[in-house]
């Protein structure tokens, strides 16, 4: 790698939401930087610092882009590289999970473990979910088996979560299509472990009358208590280690525009919640 002067580099993640698709994103970058010999800033809000002369104090960003930071980079002409596949902000340079492979190895697992019933809980509007509903529901459909989908609005859950009591209810009237035994995966861990225990309210075994695979691989939701939740690993801090080097391409004056590079996931690692046995 090409040592260049000393680079100072903003790097806006939404840290204090300390999940693995931020923190290792994080690691990654850095880990990219630390060759380089940049110096990186935490600043979760880079698109309020002060300009001089209509320039940025920074010589790029990697951020979750919103469309505050996005404005800012492009007023300011500083190289900014994004990472947050739901972005609301279009063609911009980004490094993303491969959501739609997460789901192809999701229905691969379950396939593998003899199920002949599968479903999707994902959810509403967010592209990452829709793209790894379509794999896994592609891959389920390519074995001559249907998959029933549920989707929801994740920020219904949010905050105080005013959407709880209609999460549940849609969850239990979900359940009454069902044949069992059933293999499914759900978007994330978070709310993997809230249909865990939705399940298990409604007297039904995980893993042998529903199994289920989540996704990010998030150890404190995994690991416990059991039984122990089978994930996806996305990759994270490869996808921060790519985007640190696409925004070094970006800085030596390579266009990017609306290069997008898909980073798949790194493993599935079975636990309780798949073993049948």
């Amino acid at each position: 790698m090409k040592q260049n002067p000393t680079r100072h580099i903003a790097i806006s993640l939404e840290m204090e939401w300390a999940y693995k698709r931020h923190l290792e994103v994080f690691a990654g970058c850095q880990k990219y930087a630390d060759e380089a010999g940049w110096n990186c800033q935490i600043h979760p809000a880079v698109d309020r610092t002060p300009s001089l002369d209509g320039n940025s104090c920074f010589d790029g960003i990697i951020a979750r882009a919103t469309p505050a930071i996005a404005n800012f980079a492009k007023k300011t002409n500083t190289p900014l590289v994004n990472v947050w596949l739901n972005s609301p902000v279009k063609d911009l340079p980004g490094v993303f999970p491969d959501f739609t492979r997460s789901g192809e190895m999701g229905a691969e697992h379950l396939l593998s473990r003899g199920f002949s019933h599968f479903g999707y809980l994902g959810y509403k509007n967010d592209l990452d979910a829709r793209r790894q509903c379509e794999g896994f529901t592609k891959t389920i459909a390519d074995h001559g088996h249907r998959c029933s989908v549920h989707r929801f609005s994740r920020s219904r859950l949010s905050g105080s979560a005013p959407g709880w009591e209609a999460f549940v209810a849609g969850i239990e009237d979900w359940m009454k299509s069902w044949e069992m035994p059933i293999g499914i995966m759900v978007s994330h861990d978070l709310f993997a472990r809230y249909f865990m225990d939705i399940c298990r309210s409604n007297n039904l075994n995980i893993s042998q009358d529903v199994a289920l695979v989540g996704a990010s691989n998030e150890p404190a939701l995994c690991e416990s208590p059991p039984p122990t939740l089978t994930s996806i690993d996305m990759g994270f801090a490869q996808i921060g280690f790519q985007a640190a080097g696409m925004l070094e391409r970006l800085m030596i004056g390579e266009d990017l525009t609306n290069l997008t590079e898909l980073v798949p996931p790194s493993e599935l690692v079975p636990r309780q919640s798949t073993d049948l046995y």
